[in-house]
């Protein structure tokens, strides 16, 4: 079984999917660094170069060949809009089950570098916080369409994976 961990930026997303895959002993892929790879550049330029719209394509191209290459067992972490496109919704659904990592939008402005974050960069902390919750609005529907949902804020990367592990009775699989 695959499970892909949607949320937020700076929800965890990529921390918790290395750890569950060590636990779990499957294999970890990043939808953003395999995009970063297949593209030679880091997400930034790609925003700042190409959009944000082109960049959602390259995330469906992304799940698209994942998906032909019938992959299994394997932790993917996605890119935190990921979940607007319906078309990738159903990609993930009919290749593994969907984890939203809830995360608080005090916990995202902790975590997320505004550098590193084409959607924050530049931004004031009054600024940050009105985009993420305007963006928290926006997708939070689409993230509620996920199997399993856990609010990270307070736990710590053991003991969400180990949720995450307990709720598809995983332990031991392999």
């Amino acid at each position: 079984m695959n499970i892909y961990l949607c949320g937020f930026m700076g929800a965890g997303k990529t921390t918790i999917g290395k750890k569950l895959a060590e636990k779990l002993n499957y294999n970890f892929l990043d939808t953003d660094e395999l995009i970063e790879q297949k593209e030679n550049k880091r997400i930034t330029e790609i925003f700042a170069a190409s959009g944000e719209n082109y960049f959602r394509k390259l995330e469906t191209g992304i799940l698209l060949e994942l998906s032909a290459q019938k992959i299994d067992d394997t932790i993917i972490s996605t890119g935190g809009g990921i979940i607007i496109k319906e078309e990738n919704i159903e990609i993930m659904k009919n290749t593994g089950k969907l984890v939203y990592l809830k995360a608080s939008i005090e916990t995202i402005i902790k975590r997320a570098n505004p550098e590193t974050r084409p959607l924050l960069k530049g931004l004031t902390f009054d600024e940050m916080f009105a985009k993420i919750k305007k963006l928290l609005a926006l997708r939070e529907e689409k993230y509620y369409l996920c199997d399993y949902i856990v609010a990270v804020d307070n736990l710590s990367i053991d003991e969400i994976s180990t949720k995450i592990i307990d709720y598809f009775k995983l332990a031991g699989r392999k």
